[in-house]
C-alpha cells in the first residue's frame, strides 16, 4: 500500500486505505478533530484549458501539456488541501488524474477560500526554482535553456474556491504562457543580388529573472522582475544548408524554431546595433556571380516583449543588407524589418537598419 503524508501549517492529513488499496486524504482542521463526514466529502478534481491561441507544434497546448503540478494555499500562506501534487493526462488533456491519492474539500469551514497554483513543466529551464510557499509564489532566478530547440514553454494557472460554492464542480485551471515567443523570417525581392542565410541571432538579451505568480488573496498581478544588473547573452540558431531568400517571407530552415525567452524591454543602439539589443543574420551576398559579403548583418530592435505574446520579425533585404559593425559596412540603404505580435497570438513590428 502506497502511503503519502502531507504536513501543513495548522493542518494534519490522515491517510486511510480502503479495501481496494485506494488512498483517501481526510483533512483534519486545527484542534485535531475530524469534522469531515462521509456524506460531506467532496473530492477535488481539475479541468484544464489553455488561454489564447496556439501557433506552433512545440508550444504548450492542452493536448501536449502532459502533466502539471498543483498546490493549494490559504492566505497565510500555508498549504491546505494539497502540496505540489502531479496530475497527468492520457487522453490529450480531456481528463486529469494523480497517483497521489484522493483529495477532498475541507467541510469544516465551508467559506474558507483555497488558492490553487499550477505550473508546467516541472523543470522549465536551465536554472530556476519554484517557490510556492511564500508571500508571492514564484519561479526564482529562471534561466532559459541555451538553444531555441531546447527552450520550454513555461505555463501557469491559478484558481480559487471554497467548499460551499465550488465543491460540486472541478477546479478549472486556465493555463497562461509566462514567456515571450520570438520568430524570425526573412525575404529579398531585389534581383540585383542574392542573399543566403545560415543563421540567426538575438543579441544582448536578459537571461535571468524571477517570475512572480499573481497573489490571489490580493490584487497583485503576475510579473517578471530582477532585471537590474541581470546577466545578458546572445541566443543563436545556425544550420548547414544555405537558404536563398525570395520575395516571399520565409521561415528559412527547419532548425529555425521560435525562441522562448524572458519578457523584457529591449533597448536599441541606432549608431551601433551590436551594443544594444539586436537581430543578426548570418548572410552570404552574391552579386554578378561574386561573393561580396559573408558574415553577420545586424539590426537594432527596441520592442517591449510581453508575457504570452508571439513576436514575428521579418528581415527585408530588398533595399539594403544591413551592417557588420565589427568589420565592413555593406549597407547601401537601410535594411527594413517588420514585426507582428499576437497573444500567442502574433505581433508584427517594423524595424529598419540604417547606414551609419
Amino acid at each position: 500500500m502506497k502511503k503519502n503524508l502531507l504536513f501543513m501549517s495548522g493542518l494534519v492529513a490522515m491517510l486511510l486505505s480502503s479495501c481496494d488499496q485506494d488512498i483517501t486524504n481526510v483533512i483534519n482542521l486545527p484542534g485535531g478533530q475530524d469534522t469531515t463526514t462521509p456524506a460531506a466529502q467532496k473530492e477535488v478534481s481539475f479541468t484544464a484549458s489553455m488561454d489564447g491561441m496556439n501557433t506552433r507544434a512545440v508550444e504548450t497546448t492542452i493536448a501536449n501539456l502532459g502533466s502539471f503540478k498543483v498546490s493549494a494555499l490559504n492566505n497565510s500562506p500555508a498549504y491546505t488541501i494539497m502540496q505540489d501534487v502531479k496530475y497527468t493526462s492520457s487522453d490529450n488533456g480531456q481528463s486529469w488524474v494523480t497517483d497521489a491519492g484522493k483529495f477532498y474539500w475541507p467541510a469544516s469551514d465551508v467559506y474558507r477560500y483555497h488558492y490553487f497554483y499550477a505550473y508546467s513543466p516541472d523543470v522549465p529551464g536551465k536554472e530556476g526554482k519554484i517557490n510556492i510557499l511564500q508571500n508571492y509564489p514564484s519561479l526564482d532566478d529562471f534561466v532559459p535553456n541555451e538553444t531555441a530547440a531546447s527552450q520550454k514553454d513555461f505555463v501557469y494557472a491559478t484558481a480559487k474556491g471554497n467548499y460551499k460554492d465550488d465543491s460540486d464542480s472541478p477546479v478549472n485551471l486556465v493555463f497562461k504562457h509566462a514567456l515571450t515567443e520570438i520568430s524570425i523570417k526573412a525575404k529579398n525581392a531585389n534581383a540585383d543580388y542574392k542573399v543566403q542565410i545560415t543563421g540567426l541571432k538575438l543579441g544582448n538579451i536578459v537571461s535571468k529573472a524571477t517570475f512572480k505568480f499573481p497573489a490571489l488573496w490580493s490584487s497583485d498581478p503576475e510579473e517578471w522582475y530582477g532585471f537590474t544588473n541581470a546577466p545578458k547573452k546572445d541566443y543563436t540558431t545556425t544550420w548547414t544548408a544555405p537558404v536563398t531568400l525570395t520575395s516571399e517571407a520565409s521561415s528559412l530552415d527547419a532548425a529555425n524554431v521560435p525562441f522562448m525567452l524572458i519578457p523584457q524591454q529591449l533597448t536599441a543602439n541606432k549608431e551601433n546595433p551590436a551594443l544594444g539589443n539586436y537581430i543578426a543574420a548570418k548572410i552570404t551576398v552574391v552579386k554578378d556571380n561574386q561573393t561580396i559579403y559573408n558574415g553577420w548583418s545586424y539590426v537594432a530592435i527596441d520592442t517591449t516583449w510581453e508575457m504570452g505574446k508571439h513576436y514575428v520579425y521579418t528581415l527585408d533585404f530588398s533595399n539594403g543588407l544591413g551592417k557588420n559593425y565589427g568589420a565592413v559596412d555593406i549597407a547601401v540603404k537601410a535594411m527594413k524589418t517588420s514585426v507582428s505580435v499576437t497573444d500567442w497570438v502574433s505581433k508584427d513590428e517594423g524595424v529598419s537598419l540604417e547606414k551609419k
